[in-house]
């Protein structure tokens, strides 16, 4: 969940920012009622709801700005893994160091689809690495021939490092990247083909290291909506409830979730989703639809004040960066 205790129930969430039973008419059962270790406990129901409708109210206000969003920025493969040439069995340590060129706090660098073609069946360690630090180990079982490692890494960091040595075994090149013999000469951005592009630029230890490499640029889409938690704050608890009581509905739990009877539930999810009551004939215009409006007006002017190619405006860039 991106908006960590963001949202509660009175009684039962002290740090909560926002009470799912400060909605008009709703009365919802706390965990101290619940009895049956069978039936969910109603706090996880409401993050169950939270956590739908922040994807639900992105997606609404996204359809109403007159913008596009820009989930995936760059999506490159860097495909050099061949068998012309074996580069190995050296003391220097093998990396691939992949930077990120955006300067953009909404966007993560992701790496995945690792491959390398080894000389002979090895077990190795890959070393993981961050600009913050974070490390984790990957030991895999490699085969002569091509090997896929199942590396799948996000950072907002500004860096992923691929790390392992090369004391025992040797890593294959294509021949067109096989530019020169002094391995140890360092990948410069856009040096070498295979080595850069718009979201991000590698630095290799050998310059005849092959490997196949699939890097994303993508939206970091819980720190947008971190960002903008305050301006679509009632968006988001109606969402919430509309979710809440659907979910309870479908159940065939309700009273266990809610106080409320099913006929007020109902009139309830009319009022907030929008619909027709039958006792006065008449439509109701959604009250979330009319929150969602007003929240869009905000962050429309919030928008226009910051720069982060997740956006895109009439040919302009338009959004977010963090202060």
């Amino acid at each position: 969940m991106c908006l960590d205790n963001y949202i509660g129930i009175r009684g039962e969430c002290q740090t909560a920012t926002i009470y799912i039973d400060d909605l008009p008419g709703i009365n919802i059962v706390n965990a101290a009622s619940i009895v049956d270790p069978t039936i969910p406990r109603p706090i996880d129901l409401v993050n169950k709801a939270f956590r739908l409708a922040q994807q639900e109210v992105l997606s609404d206000m996204f359809a109403l700005l007159n913008l596009n969003y820009n989930a995936i920025l760059d999506d490159h493969s860097y495909s050099t893994a061949g068998a012309y040439r074996f580069v190995g069995e050296d003391t220097m340590p093998g990396y691939i160091h992949i930077f990120q060129n955006q300067n953009d706090k909404f966007v993560n660098l992701h790496v995945f689809g690792f491959e390398i073609i080894s000389d002979r069946a090895i077990t190795k360690d890959f070393v993981i690495t961050d600009g913050y630090g974070n490390v984790s180990i990957l030991t895999a079982d490699l085969q002569i021939g091509l090997n896929e490692i199942m590396i799948d890494k996000t950072t907002e960091s500004e860096f992923i490092k691929i790390t392992f040595d090369l004391m025992d075994f040797k890593v294959g090149i294509q021949e067109r990247y096989c530019i020169d013999d002094n391995y140890h000469h360092h990948c410069t951005p856009c040096h070498r083909s295979h080595c850069g592009c718009d979201c991000a630029y590698v630095v290799t230890s050998h310059s005849n290291l092959g490997f196949n490499l699939c890097v994303r640029c993508e939206s970091n889409e819980c720190k947008l909506i971190k960002y903008l938690a305050k301006e679509i704050e009632l968006p988001l608890l109606y969402r919430t409830g509309i979710n809440y009581f659907l979910e309870a509905k479908m159940s065939g739990r309700i009273n266990a979730y809610t106080r409320n009877k099913k006929e007020d539930i109902d009139e309830m999810l009319t009022y907030w989703m929008g619909g027709f009551n039958n006792e006065t004939q008449t439509g109701v215009s959604s009250i979330y639809k009319q929150h969602l409006k007003n929240s869009v007006d905000k962050v429309s002017m919030l928008l226009k004040n910051l720069n982060s190619k997740i956006f895109t405006h009439s040919g302009s860039f338009v959004c977010n960066t963090l202060p």
